[in-house]
């Protein structure tokens, strides 16, 4: 029997990524970026802060590494910034409340002013509750996500003619870009079940017609790979990966990222 295909939604690098890991599982990834990053400014000036807070990877792969503490919204965010440089990195556990906490608890605002390197739009008011407990906050917005305007023919057609068992969704901006996108494909979703990381992001897929939609029961990698599994067809069991040299469909080339498990959270 073959691989049930399993649509990956993430910008390119993230979704390579995850790939890697859910082919040697015995699934066959299809790779379509539903939103892409584009950088909008140069890494964040850390001079004179007494830490560093990143909401994302993205945000953390864009700045330049300094001696000071880097705290991050999760352990996938806390590897992006390792890689980046950073030395004293501390993650917290995956949302933006428990980020929030984390800095008022490692950090003092009497210390120091802290920059909030993000996204050019987020979801929740980190800054805000920051400010609000004292800290002056120096905002960076170093990148833009961009929504995909249309679908690959080969994933349009796989989509179409119900050939893709499940579709993984890591945030409510790439479930609402699907949600855009999705009324040539609907007919064939009803053999689709559609794994959301959040309740935010499974509501955009409600009316979609997918055959199930699974939350993770928490906004992390690993609650998304347990999901995910959950996903996978009653008559589909593991088959390990894909014959060698043979990349999983969708993937980039060679000098694709290292496998590695998706970012936690639900900020892009």
């Amino acid at each position: 029997m073959s691989a049930p295909r399993i649509l990956l939604t993430r910008p390119r690098a993230d979704s390579a990524a995850l790939a890697q890991d859910l082919a040697a599982q015995g699934w066959r990834p299809l790779i379509w970026p539903l939103i892409e990053i584009e950088t909008i400014a140069p890494s964040p000036d850390l001079r004179g802060a007494q830490a560093v807070i990143f909401s994302s990877a993205n945000a953390a792969r864009r700045a330049a590494p300094a001696a000071i503490t880097a705290l991050c919204v999760g352990a996938a965010t806390a590897r992006a910034a390792r890689d980046a440089g950073f030395a004293d990195v501390r993650a917290a556990d995956g949302d933006a409340a428990a980020l929030v906490r984390l800095a008022c608890d490692a950090l003092s605002p009497g210390r120091g002013p802290v920059v909030f390197a993000r996204g050019e739009t987020v979801a929740a008011d980190i800054a805000g509750a920051l400010r609000a407990a004292g800290f002056t906050v120096r905002e960076a917005a170093l990148y833009a996500a961009r929504p995909a305007t249309d679908a690959p023919p080969e994933i349009a057609a796989a989509l179409g003619g119900g050939g893709v068992a499940a579709a993984a969704f890591y945030s409510p901006r790439t479930a609402q870009a699907f949600a855009r996108l999705a009324a040539p494909w609907r007919a064939g979703l009803g053999a689709c079940a559609a794994v959301a990381i959040s309740a935010n992001a499974a509501a955009p897929l409600a009316a979609l017609g997918f055959g199930r939609i699974l939350t993770a029961d928490s906004s992390d990698a690993g609650a998304m790979l347990r999901a995910i599994a959950a996903a996978r067809p009653p008559s589909a069991t593991p088959s390990g990966a894909p014959p060698s040299g043979a990349p999983p469909s969708g993937a980039p080339p060679s000098g694709a990222p290292p496998s590695g498990a998706p970012p936690s959270g639900a900020t892009i």
